[in-house]
């Protein structure tokens, strides 16, 4: 139906009842299977993976990007590096205060969010430590406040990585790992994730220096004047 990625459930989710985080959901052989079929269609899988484990098979299978990733072993990071992997940790879902989350409130919930939370922050100082490709990505998909609840993904990955770093993910690495779609590449008249001639136009124009506070991206309201998407002006506040 046009889907540019596949993305597959390799292991159990955090907010589900009924599939342990620790389970590998499917064998070394239908995950070879779907990376098969992407391949044949031009594209590439990435997994839903929040364990070592599952991690690992994916990785056997020569799955392009993790999603999630929180419980991992220095091993595995280590590889994912060497591979040349992309990884996507989103430290909002599993570092945020979820006291007042009705979706986190159940005890196998928040058995799991436990595991994921106290492994999230080893994982990532490891994947950095190794120079994993890090993505950047917040997995916010719930409740009305989805497009507020995204940017603070910022402030949760300030304790980690230098604005600097954040922005190159957000940008250049994101753009990497989209264009890795080949055949199937929604964006295939230029590069994404770089300014320079023949690029495509995406450009935000910011009231200040997110170089050093990067929570001026967390308020596009008040502190971006300007969004160009594709060389299209959706939003002009510059006088």
């Amino acid at each position: 139906m046009g889907a540019a990625q596949i993305k597959i459930m390799a292991s159990g989710g955090v907010t589900s009842f009924t599939d342990p985080l620790q389970a590998v959901q499917y064998t070394p052989e239908e995950l070879a299977a779907a990376v098969e079929e992407a391949t044949r269609y031009g594209t590439y899988v990435a997994t839903h993976a929040q364990v070592d484990k599952s991690v690992v098979t994916s990785l056997d299978a020569d799955v392009k990007s993790i999603e999630h990733g929180l419980v991992l072993e220095e091993k595995t990071l280590k590889r994912m590096a060497e591979l040349g992997a992309y990884y996507c940790p989103q430290l909002f879902l599993a570092l945020q205060d979820t006291s007042g989350n009705p979706m986190f409130q159940d005890p196998i919930q928040q058995a799991k969010l436990k595991m994921v939370a106290e492994g999230a922050p080893k994982a990532v100082k490891l994947a950095k430590k190794y120079g994993v490709k890090i993505l950047w990505g917040t997995d916010v998909f719930f409740g009305d406040d989805s497009f507020v609840n995204f940017t603070k993904e910022f402030d949760f990955r300030e304790r980690f990585f230098t604005p600097i770093e954040q922005m190159q993910q957000v940008t250049g690495n994101n753009g990497e790992v989209l264009a890795l779609s080949g055949l199937k590449n929604p964006y295939p008249a230029g590069p994404l994730g770089v300014i320079k001639e023949g690029a495509y136009a995406d450009i935000i124009i910011v009231d200040g220096d997110p170089t050093k506070d990067i929570r001026l991206l967390m308020d596009a309201d008040k502190n971006i004047d300007l969004i160009m998407k594709d060389g299209k002006i959706f939003k002009n506040t510059i006088k």
